[in-house]
């Protein structure tokens, strides 16, 4: 990677790890994919190809992350969602490992959580708007989906919020869109009937689509109130 690049992606959050926010310099910073390169268990469909193929993490500066040693050791090919997991089992794992006993007193004293269920909101996540984070969400979301049964109404899913968020310009309304789209029988026609005029979201198959993500990403952004 050409020097200035590595610089932009430094910079995207102020010379910071996105994951950790701890302060990196240049030399020691690591790059990170967002969307795992090597990790490709999810489809989409292709018209070139007429198929679903394997899709795979893009080397671009979207989808680049600066990061810390630490933290890219450790996210190596995990999606957000599996990362995020990861560190709170880690968490959990102090209190079997060689450090329980330190552990242990350390909870008895108060400085610590036994249940170790703190949200983990990682330093990009408190850089972003809502607008944009959630954005980032449920685009994770969708790069979860491990078989086409999961991918194909997630990505219907993925659609309609992203057209609301473009909508949107303040918090209250973005979590007011979303139970309204969480409603789905009721409200979903009055308010998605401007949405290019494309019939084909009122079908069976878009009522089967039962806002899974939706309600996942109210609750998502309901819990990340600061």
């Amino acid at each position: 990677m050409k020097k200035e690049d590595r610089i932009k992606v430094w910079e995207k959050y102020d010379h910071h790890c996105a994951y950790c926010g701890r302060e990196i310099k240049l030399e020691d910073m690591q790059i990170d994919h967002f969307f795992p390169k090597n990790r490709g268990n999810y489809s989409r469909w292709s018209d070139k190809e007429g198929k679903y193929i394997v899709s795979h993490g893009e080397d671009s500066m979207e989808n680049y992350m600066p990061s810390c040693r630490a933290c890219n050791f450790r996210k190596r090919d995990m999606s957000i969602g599996q990362f995020r997991e990861a560190i709170k089992e880690q968490a959990k794992g102090l209190l079997k490992g060689a450090a329980k006993f330190q552990v242990s007193m350390s909870i008895a004293y108060g400085l610590l959580n036994p249940a170790f269920d703190k949200p983990i909101v990682f330093y990009f996540e408190k850089c972003m708007n809502y607008k944009d984070r959630l954005t980032k969400y449920i685009q994770g979301r969708l790069s979860e989906s491990s078989n086409v049964d999961d991918y194909e109404p997630n990505k219907l899913a993925l659609t309609n919020l992203l057209w609301f968020l473009s909508k949107v310009t303040s918090n209250e309304v973005i979590v007011a869109k979303l139970k309204i789209m969480s409603d789905a029988d009721r409200k979903r026609k009055k308010y998605l009937s401007r949405y290019d005029g494309n019939e084909s979201l009122y079908d069976d198959e878009y009522s089967k689509a039962v806002s899974t993500i939706a309600k996942e990403c109210l609750t998502y952004l309901q819990n990340k109130k600061e």
